[in-house]
């Protein structure tokens, strides 16, 4: 009887751990959060990617079969709204949806204005 006593005493001990496993440095904070960065700009690169490329294949799809009920830039907002929701409904960090004003004003109107010309 002893011996069960024993053996499930050994069972249900809780093992002691060294300090040393618990004292993480500010290094191994950091480097996790940068792994989580790199992480977080790997799948937002690749969402990019994606909606490039299903923009190109609608605008092809459109003018092979010539569509004239929808315009490119509708098929291009179409394949947008659908990879944003599935982006936002995928992810509790909405970061990547913020918006600069100086993005759009430096990098998006300029070939939006001189385009006319």
């Amino acid at each position: 009887m002893e011996g069960v006593i024993r053996w499930l005493e050994d069972a249900t001990a809780v093992p002691e751990d060294s300090p040393e496993d618990f004292n993480q440095t500010a290094s191994d904070i950091e480097a996790v959060a940068v792994e989580e960065k790199h992480n977080f700009d790997a799948y937002t690169s690749l969402l990019l990617n994606v909606t490039l490329i299903g923009c190109l294949l609608l605008a092809y799809y459109v003018k092979a079969n010539r569509i004239y009920a929808l315009p490119e830039s509708a098929g291009a907002m179409m394949v947008g709204i659908v990879i944003g929701g599935i982006a936002r409904l995928s992810t509790n960090n909405l970061k990547f949806f913020e918006f600069s004003p100086e993005v759009f004003f430096f990098v998006l109107l300029p070939p939006i204005i001189f385009g006319k010309f």
